[in-house]
């Protein structure tokens, strides 16, 4: 899905100022649950060989929201695997197979070109557009399923795998519902079909690790 940023470029050219023009694509991996832990090693916590040790901001549960600590992925992840033990997979229908879905990444990407120029965001006001962006983007290609009882965390990305200049954000909503009841969190399997009814229609699916008949 591609949609162009032009709401800024608008205001500047009533303003008389030129605004970049801002590209805005995103496509979406559907992570199978055994495929988690090796997926946010190389794809979420490192960028090639350019970064590693990529920080977490929780976006859900609203009570969490805040940059997350080493120990909250494999925390998660833990808690992923309990709650399928307790309380057995939700798996998706997709193609005839039925998938345990751990975790969906909607990677949404901006280039941002004045002229024909590539360049990045570079002011804290300009980042903050952007993150703001990326959340109304989410919102809309996720078709107003999410909601607070959905663990999601995002992961800002300077570059792509190929070493390409191009910034954007991993979206990562985890197989995982948590609801507080007074002072406890109570964890279940999240129900990934309704969303990942919504992504299909905004788009195609890539499924790591591929359909396995």
């Amino acid at each position: 899905m591609t949609e162009v940023m032009n709401r800024a470029a608008r205001r500047a050219a009533r303003k008389g100022k030129a605004g970049p023009t801002i590209e805005v694509t995103d496509r979406v991996s559907v992570v199978p649950m055994e495929h988690v832990e090796t997926y946010f090693k190389y794809e979420v916590a490192r960028e090639g060989k350019w970064r590693s040790g990529v920080p977490l901001v929780i976006i859900r549960p609203s009570h969490d929201a805040g940059r997350a600590d080493s120990a909250w992925f494999p925390k998660t992840l833990q808690r992923l695997w309990e709650a399928r033990k307790r309380k057995g997979a939700l798996p998706v229908s997709v193609e005839g197979m039925e998938i345990d879905v751990g975790l969906i990444d909607i990677i949404v990407s901006f280039r941002i070109m004045p002229g024909n120029k590539l360049v990045l965001a570079q002011t804290d006001d300009e980042k903050n557009k952007l993150l703001r962006e990326n959340l109304i983007h989410l919102d809309k290609v996720c078709g107003g399923t999410l909601h607070d009882q959905m663990i999601i965390a995002l992961a800002a990305h300077i570059f792509r795998s190929d070493g390409e200049l191009l910034f954007h954000y991993h979206n990562l909503i985890f197989g995982l519902r948590q609801e507080v009841r007074g002072d406890l969190d109570v964890l279940g399997v999240l129900d990934m079909q309704p969303l990942m009814k919504a992504l299909s229609r905004s788009g195609g699916l890539d499924f790591i690790g591929g359909l396995k008949q």
